[in-house]
């Protein structure tokens, strides 16, 4: 039997009895006499126990051996600091793949989009000629007018047509254009779409006339009060070249007339046929050469279009052309407005 040791209860490794180690025949002889080890079966099963817990280990030191290798591989990529041993030698460092395939393709799709971006431009500016100009919604002038004052000639780049300089002098030489807008229709039709404006005042002086639309841009000079302008009694306008704003001899009169109708087209009273602003405390204006407005004073005068608005309104139901006086003075104190038909 062996002998034992003063830190051990046996004198060796191989004495002693062990989960870890296959236990053979001799270990009965060497074991402890106290225990019992003559059945087999028990040595067997300890024996078991030790190979399931050595596969055990073998196999968690194998996946923590896998996932060692891949963050080794995993960190080879990263970028290496570089320090001043480094650079002295020149270490190459590595890149990420990954981020210089993005920059590449990004590079890649930058170009294409410059060259597809130069190949239009050169495309419109060599291929895109006017070969047609129409023009759409002039009344006043001929539409070889509004070509030839727009200064765009057949054969000029359809896209490269300064829109903001043809409609400069388009409105410049006709005074009776309000606003222009170009639209394209391919391959070489240039549309010119005209608004024009009305005449809104017609102010009398030695026999003439000069008539301005609402923004009292000065429209022409004529012998002849033109439909639809009101003729202004009260107030001169000094002169003025055709297609600027016109200016007033009275600067206070001038804003009377410019109120008295602006309040009363928003009354819908718009067939104006006269303004009479000679006396400030009895301003009066006349619907459709028929109905004479006695305002007053310029006080509450938007109320006092509305009444002379909705007044006018039920007169015109009956589709009748009476004539007489809408007063509509006193409005702000009696709310109402006062119609008198002519006899």
């Amino acid at each position: 039997m062996a002998k034992k040791s003063k830190g051990s209860k046996w004198k060796s490794a191989s004495s002693r009895p062990s989960a870890y180690r296959k236990p053979d025949r001799a270990d009965v002889y060497k074991l402890s006499p106290n225990r019992d080890y003559s059945n087999s079966s028990k040595l067997n099963e300890e024996y078991e126990q030790y190979k399931a817990q050595k596969a055990g280990y073998a196999a968690e030191s194998q996946k923590k051996k896998k996932v060692s290798n891949k963050k080794a591989k995993k960190a080879s990529y990263r970028s290496v600091p570089q320090t001043q041993a480094n650079r002295r030698t020149k270490t190459a460092v590595p890149k990420n793949r990954k981020k210089q395939k993005k920059k590449n393709m990004l590079l890649s799709y930058t170009i294409l989009a410059v060259v597809l971006v130069v190949a239009l431009c050169v495309g419109i500016f060599v291929f895109f000629k006017v070969g047609e100009i129409k023009v759409v919604g002039a009344k006043k002038y001929k539409p070889s007018e509004i070509v030839a004052a727009s200064g765009i000639e057949l054969g000029d780049n359809l896209y490269a047509c300064s829109s903001v300089r043809a409609e400069r002098l388009i409105t410049r030489e006709k005074p009776y254009v309000k606003s222009v807008s170009f639209k394209h229709s391919l391959p070489d039709v240039l549309i010119i779409e005209v608004t024009e404006t009305k005449p809104a005042y017609a102010f009398a002086k030695a026999g003439k006339y000069t008539v301005c639309d609402d923004t009292l841009k000065v429209l022409e000079l004529t012998k002849k009060r033109p439909a639809g302008a009101a003729l202004i009694s009260g107030v001169g306008v000094e002169e003025t070249p055709v297609g600027k704003t016109a200016k007033f001899d009275k600067e206070s009169k001038g804003e009377l007339v410019k109120t008295v109708q602006s309040e009363l087209y928003k009354a819908g009273i718009k067939n104006l046929t006269a303004i009479d602003v000679r006396n400030d405390v009895n301003i009066k204006a006349v619907y459709d050469g028929r109905i004479e407005i006695l305002i007053g004073q310029i006080g509450s005068i938007g109320y006092k279009a509305e009444l002379a608005g909705k007044a006018i309104e039920d007169l015109n139901k009956d589709n009748t052309k009476e004539t007489g006086t809408i007063n509509v003075k006193q409005a702000s104190e009696t709310k109402q407005a006062y119609y008198k038909p002519k006899v």
